[in-house]
């Protein structure tokens, strides 16, 4: 596969960061969930969150001007703990690996879509923590080359829980809005109590949605196979990602 390379002198990274950031596309995302690495990893996740009880994911990271959308990079196995996604290991390569291959190689990485699953609840539509929301909130805003640029990113929260016999639902959140999230924020402040006894997927969705967030929950059978219904949705998170200089962040 080839990638498109960009680097040179700090004047010159300036002038590329200069450039329009390439557009996640719909296609894009699905081609995504088409792909047999992103299925395998998170297969292996559903089987040892299943077998374990332990949080489990994997995040995907995509280079700001690849134009060719010939390039993901998806990380190997992250394995957390009974009540939370920080990872102690990884089977293959860690993020950490990833940003500093896609760096020397003079890429630009963003964050494309993380995925957890939460371990115990089968029957319940999957909940995203207050956690998980600050996690993505923190991933919208990437530091580029020494702290002069910022990216301005949507990425994609996949929160999933599968069932014994392998089957998986997932809550795909987006935020909708520009800025940070705070304790005061309407999503945590008003609605934090009731995301933990929510089993209605009408209100779920009707929470995070009032709540600034683009949402949707779709379904992965245990044979790894994705409905053309669910492929649609998952198109609607496209978004385009903004390059920004520091002194404006917003």
């Amino acid at each position: 596969m080839s990638e498109e390379q960009i680097g040179g002198t700090p004047e010159q990274e300036v002038e590329e960061l200069s450039k329009e950031p390439v557009p996640i596309t719909g296609g894009e995302l699905v081609a995504l969930f088409k792909s047999e690495q992103f299925m395998h990893t998170l297969r292996l996740a559903a089987d040892y969150t299943r077998a374990t009880g332990h949080e489990s994911g994997l995040s995907v990271f995509k280079d700001i001007f690849d134009r060719k959308k010939e390039t993901l990079f998806i990380t190997g196995l992250e394995k957390g703990g009974t009540e939370n996604f920080h990872t102690a290991e990884v089977e293959g390569e860690s993020s950490g690996i990833i940003l500093a291959r896609m760096f020397s190689e003079g890429l630009i990485p963003i964050p494309l879509l993380s995925l957890h699953f939460h371990p115990g609840h089968p029957d319940i539509i999957p909940i995203a923590s207050e956690g998980d929301l600050f996690g993505l909130n923190v991933q919208k805003f990437q530091e580029i080359r020494q702290e002069d640029f910022q990216v301005l990113c949507y990425p994609l929260a996949m929160i999933g829980e599968v069932d014994e016999n392998g089957n998986c639902v997932f809550l795909l959140l987006q935020e909708r809005f520009r800025g940070k999230l705070t304790p005061d924020s309407k999503i945590i402040i008003d609605d934090s109590e009731q995301l933990d006894n929510v089993v209605s997927r009408e209100k779920t969705l009707s929470i995070f949605r009032n709540g600034g967030y683009r949402a949707e929950i779709i379904r992965v059978s245990k044979t790894d196979e994705v409905s053309k219904a669910d492929l649609k949705k998952i198109q609607t998170f496209a978004f385009k990602p903004e390059v920004v200089e520091k002194k404006d962040k917003r």
